[in-house]
């Protein structure tokens, strides 16, 4: 199998549940590299929520954060591309999320610059949500609190990045359906729904499978010589435009029914596994 880019989800796929890069997997990684394979993250966390043991791989050039928001050439620092939704479309949302969870207590965050931002209230969610768990350290060195998310929005740092990504966690499935519908007319925008109660807003062109597909044609890549691991929503995209698709072992059922190539599960390095296995066998 001739493969030159392989794009991989981090949480559920790439890390194990306790967010961690395994030995093996870190080794076949770096062979790949020094192959002259792309290994690039392409995550829903922004830039600064990357693990630095997965940034720290030898001659990992490349990575897409927030959903394929943005995609940056890590040894440069320069972004290649910049899908953000402009601030005034941010402005809407987050007003029309407000009012539909008004005095319920939810979690929203929006993200620019590479970090995720919420107030004090959501902070306390959070640390009452995940505390004493591998999230934690997650939210540490990726968020930032502010008074009010929407202060943020007229800062010079949203003006010039525009916002990666629009995040709502909602615990009630009321309030989950009423912030859907209440964005959903708003045009330009990408909805990602999850059954935990999770809601992700981004540009319409803030997509996996967008971002893997313009660095492929950056770096002269064709379609057949890519490939991609995930295990959730926000992975279709870049699995339905991958030369090779491969789902996770502990993705969801409906999920497997779309894509038939599966590795093992993300407990047990099911992408070193199949890189090792379909890749180079030879390693």
């Amino acid at each position: 199998m001739s493969v030159k880019l392989i794009g991989v989800d981090l949480d559920g796929t790439l890390l194990t549940d306790r967010k961690e890069l395994p030995a093996g997997t870190r080794a076949v990684l770096e062979e790949a590299l020094c192959r002259g394979i792309e290994i690039v993250p392409i995550t829903g966390r922004p830039r600064h929520g990357i693990p630095e043991e997965v940034l720290g791989l030898k001659n990992l050039h490349y990575c897409i954060s927030s959903n394929g928001a943005v995609t940056t050439d890590l040894r440069t620092g320069e972004v290649l591309r910049n899908a953000s939704l402009p601030v005034e479309r941010a402005a809407e949302i987050v007003e029309i999320v407000l009012e539909k969870i008004d005095d319920v207590p939810e979690i929203l965050e929006i993200f620019t610059g590479g970090r995720g931002y919420h107030n004090e209230q959501a902070a306390a969610l959070i640390r009452e949500r995940f505390d004493g768990t591998p999230m934690m350290s997650y939210y540490g060195i990726s968020r930032t609190i502010v008074n009010d998310v929407r202060d943020l929005l007229r800062e010079p740092l949203a003006q010039e990045h525009g916002i990666e990504n629009i995040a709502i966690s909602t615990g009630s499935r009321e309030v989950h359906e009423a912030a859907l519908n209440g964005v959903k007319p708003l045009s330009g925008i990408k909805i990602i729904s999850y059954s935990s109660g999770f809601i992700e807003i981004g540009s319409t062109e803030s997509d996996k499978g967008a971002a893997l597909t313009a660095l492929a044609e950056h770096l002269q890549i064709a379609r057949e010589e890519t490939m991609a691991f995930g295990d959730n929503a926000n992975d279709i995209g870049m699995l339905e435009v991958a030369g090779h698709p491969v789902l996770m072992g502990n993705a969801e059922a409906h999920l497997k029914e779309r894509f038939p190539h599966v590795a093992l599960d993300n407990e047990h390095e099911g992408v070193a596994d199949y890189i090792r296995r379909h890749v180079f066998p030879s390693l």
